[in-house]
């Protein structure tokens, strides 16, 4: 829609040409036309997600996606505990312990019929894998196990398979990722108390390794939810953001600097979208 309302503008502008610029064709218009709506239509997807981001202890910037409300570290604070402390089933993934993890975002979408807050997860982890043939091989069984531990939990899920990116760049980046589908659990809100559901759900990790550091990029949802959140398409959105550039150690990275505003809101300042948004709600059909 936005695009027809645009196409109309650029059509009344090139009539309107026609008339005041007399000896000019109308061909040198119709082809900044037809760039113009190529760019948008080539851009409109990714407006979607928020600025890059730094990931701390790497190289890595990515775009994380706008649907989540909130970001948080290994002892983030959240808004929504009564206990005064954020259950780890939240603040990480709850399967598996992911090497060199640095960030959960958590969205939240309202089932109003049901009064209920459910979440859905984007994780980041990211380090140095070594440059050594010893550290080499260390970092391959580490990344084995977490295929391994989650295999034990959710029984289908895959090995690491290679998928290549086209990143917006134009480099396509080689990949690995794991999926894990089944029974998981989430905790969330139910008429102001804490509760909690085990459900069908999917878990993808993708793993980028480049320059001797990994990134480690991940979203969980409910099949429920994944109904009503375009959580995998926004996912392999921000997967094709990913840039690198210079290492960043966590003390210094972006988000990192405010300890303030981290303990406020339970969000780095520029990791993510601070915990003052409005969950994404359904109301009753």
């Amino acid at each position: 829609m936005v695009l027809l309302r645009k196409r109309a503008v650029w059509t009344a502008l090139l009539i309107g040409s026609s008339f005041t610029l007399v000896g000019c064709g109308t061909g040198h218009y119709e082809d900044q036309y037809s760039k113009t709506l190529q760019q948008e239509e080539a851009e409109s997807p990714y407006t979607a997600l928020y600025s890059p981001t730094e990931v701390p202890d790497s190289p890595f910037k990515i775009r994380v996606p706008r649907i989540f409300h909130s970001a948080f570290g290994v002892d983030s604070p959240h808004p929504d505990d009564y206990q005064g402390d954020l259950i780890n089933e939240r603040r990480l993934l709850p399967m598996v312990k992911l090497p060199g993890f640095q960030r959960t975002f958590e969205g939240k979408y309202n089932r109003v019929e049901r009064n209920e807050e459910q979440p859905y997860y984007f994780y980041l982890a990211a380090g140095p894998i070594g440059k050594t043939d010893q550290e080499k091989a260390q970092w391959g069984s580490r990344i084995a196990m977490v295929q391994a531990a989650l295999k034990k939990k959710i029984p289908e899920t895959t090995d690491w398979t290679d998928v290549e990116v086209n990143s917006l760049d134009g480099q396509p980046r080689k990949w690995k990722r794991v999926v894990a589908k089944g029974l998981q659990q989430f905790f969330f809100r139910r008429n102001n108390s804490k509760a909690d559901t085990t459900e069908p759900g999917i878990l993808i990790l993708n793993l980028l390794q480049e320059d001797n550091y990994f990134l480690i990029v991940g979203w969980r949802i409910s099949d429920t939810l994944a109904k009503e959140v375009p959580l995998g398409a926004q996912g392999e959105l921000a997967l094709r953001t990913v840039t690198i550039g210079e290492f960043k150690p966590a003390a210094t990275a972006a988000g990192d600097t405010d300890k303030k505003t981290d303990k406020a809101s339970g969000a780095k300042p520029t990791v993510g979208q601070p915990a003052n948004e409005k969950p994404t709600e359904k109301k009753t059909p």
